[in-house]
């Protein structure tokens, strides 16, 4: 009879460890150093077109609501004088290039109110399937060995943008207040120049 020992050898004798790939991938991870994707407006966005707060604040605002303070300053308003030495339009302001008199005005500090318009929120929210399946697909891509986590999580940002941006366009918000109207000629927020939608990108951290 064999000692127990024996049989303990013999059944270790045919244990074989096979990497099938499980090791490269190990490796790749390890190696990267992405952990996550940044999705929104970076601080690197710049100024708002006044030069006094930045696209980032802006598009906080936009997404929150809040109050925008504006201090005590004066401007020009532009009126057109009719023959008789009436204003036209019942003295309505126009604009400066339909103008024959100017004048300057006090404006007191007042502020200005937005409603919240959560274009980030609900772009992300209407997105999420997409997102999630396409998580699910990159996922198996990494362990498979065809795209790298840097690629992964590049196109995670791409796809989590392009929600965000669509929802801009289609979203329901709050429209313009009615002075807003009257300056931007539309009443549909958020893509008045373009320049708080192309702000959306995505960084790899």
């Amino acid at each position: 009879m064999c000692p127990a020992g024996a049989y303990e050898d013999k059944a270790m004798s045919y244990v074989k460890d096979i990497d099938l790939g499980w090791g490269e991938i190990l490796k790749n991870l390890s190696e990267s150093d992405a952990t996550s994707v940044k999705v929104g407006i970076q601080s690197t966005a710049g100024q708002a077109a006044d030069g006094k707060i930045s696209m980032a604040h802006l598009g906080a605002i936009q997404e929150f609501g809040g109050d925008i303070k504006v201090g005590a300053g004066s401007t020009t308003v532009y009126h057109k004088v009719l023959k008789s030495g009436n204003f036209a339009r019942g003295g309505r302001f126009v604009k400066k290039s339909k103008s024959n008199f100017a004048r300057t005005v006090s404006v007191g500090a007042h502020k200005i109110s937005i409603p919240s318009r959560p274009f980030m929120r609900e772009g992300l929210d209407k997105n999420k399937n997409e997102i999630t399946s396409l998580s699910t697909d990159l996922a198996g891509r990494i362990l498979d060995g065809k795209t790298s986590v840097n690629q992964a999580l590049k196109l995670l940002g791409q796809q989590a943008e392009k929600g965000i941006k669509d929802n801009m366009s289609s979203g329901g918000f709050t429209p313009n207040a009615a002075s807003t109207v009257k300056h931007k000629k539309s009443d549909t927020p958020l893509i008045d120049t373009g320049r708080l939608r192309q702000s959306i990108t995505s960084v790899v951290e």
